[in-house]
């Protein structure tokens, strides 16, 4: 197994050698309307988590198949009991970031505390069947802060934002809450840090995939400013929740490819040269014919750290990406029923799919399915009207 690179890819990085606004491109193919793969990019961040949320988390994948009736094959709502939970009882247990202190506090989380206090509850209990969890959840504030804002990112505007949705009773039905909002928290509400200053110190979970499932969004405003802006603005947004080199490191080459495809670049092509550029051969890996329940545990890790779930990505990519008309189910199925942080893993997953293959490649019962379709489908069609509207408004003041 490649050793982290995270290091390597620091000094590649600052040395300008790696140019993400090439990637990819040498084989540009006849691809669907950049706006119908902009939609698209952000709905796959929402159908993959929302597919991998009764999933989210199982480490033993037969345990799963137990619990569910066999392979997930569309949105099932979580069940009560998640067997391989024991987490969210251990962590409530031992307060960790302090959880009891939010939730019992009314800060957060409201009303969930007693799912955290019973051992092997679902981390997303009571959960819809095609409702997503918290950090897509948070993926939409962003969405409709930038819309709001006309198509721009404003950092103060998004963490305010944040801050109400988070703290607001009734703003969402998920249990669970990754660390790096406990963190966040805890520090802006009981140790009065600012919020610009309130993501939690580097700790051993703060470099996971988590992190990227906010960032799809932010990298959108490339079509007006850029790609190199649109990096340098993500990686920006990524510092206010989780202050990691290794992980900025990860989502530079992260948004390389996913620009990449964006602006029309062939989306196996992408996968591969991420995967390089991680220390993976990818076609050597597919060629090997494993199970993808195998490659994921046993050849590239099923954790949340982000050196174990970002070669999945390129991993699946590569694998179901050479037919945009099944690209999109395929890959999300298997990364739900290959277990682990597939919900997380999935969204950035999604997103990089979606940006190649563009609306027309979407099965519609995976976009109707969702339970906040008709939502979904103004937010996400008023974050791309706005960044349309902004591209032309620029471009008649260059006149």
């Amino acid at each position: 197994m490649p050793r982290d690179r995270a290091g390597e890819l620091m000094n590649t990085l600052r040395q300008g050698m790696i140019d993400i606004t090439t990637a990819s491109l040498s084989q540009v193919r006849e691809v669907p309307a950049v706006q119908t793969r902009m939609a698209a990019m952000l709905w796959g961040v929402f159908i993959a988590d929302a597919l991998s949320a009764p999933a989210h988390w199982y480490y033993d994948t037969a345990a799963m198949r137990r619990d569910y009736g066999g392979d997930i094959t569309f949105y099932v709502a979580p069940k009560p009991v998640h067997s391989g939970n024991v987490i969210m009882s251990n962590h409530w247990r031992d307060n960790k970031h302090n959880v009891r202190g939010l939730v019992e506090g009314g800060h957060m989380l409201h009303g969930k505390g007693q799912v955290w206090a019973t051992q092997l509850a679902h981390y997303h209990s009571g959960l819809e069947a095609g409702e997503n969890t918290l950090n897509s959840l948070c993926a939409r504030v962003v969405m409709r802060q930038m819309a709001q804002d006309g198509g721009r990112y404003e950092a103060a505007a998004v963490l305010d934002a944040y801050k109400r949705f988070m703290t607001t009773p009734g703003s969402h039905n998920d249990a669970y809450a990754e660390a790096f909002h406990r963190q966040f928290f805890h520090n802006h509400l009981i140790e009065g840090r600012p919020l610009e200053d309130a993501a939690g110190a580097e700790n051993h979970d703060t470099p996971s995939i988590g992190g990227f499932v906010m960032l799809p969004p932010v990298l959108l405003i490339s079509e007006v400013e850029g790609p190199q802006a649109a990096v340098e603005t993500t990686l920006k947004h990524l510092n206010l929740t989780h202050r990691s080199a290794r992980l900025a490191a990860m989502a530079t080459v992260y948004s390389g490819a996913l620009l990449s495809v964006l602006q029309g670049g062939e989306l196996q092509e992408a996968a591969l040269r991420g995967g390089a550029l991680l220390g993976w051969d990818l076609r050597a890996v597919v060629e090997e014919g494993l199970p993808d329940a195998v490659v994921v545990s046993q050849v590239m890790g099923p954790a949340c750290y982000i050196s174990d779930s970002l070669p999945v990505v390129f991993y699946l990519a590569y694998k179901y990406g050479h037919d945009p008309a099944t690209a999109m189910e395929r890959a999300l199925l298997a990364n739900t029923n290959a277990g682990g942080e597939n919900a997380h893993r999935g969204s950035a997953l999604g997103a990089l799919i979606g940006a190649a293959v563009g609306m027309e490649n979407i099965p519609q019962k995976l976009l109707t399915g969702l339970a906040a379709h008709a939502e979904l489908k103004s937010e996400i069609t008023a974050l791309c009207d706005a960044l349309a509207d902004r591209a032309r408004s620029d471009h008649k003041a260059e006149l």
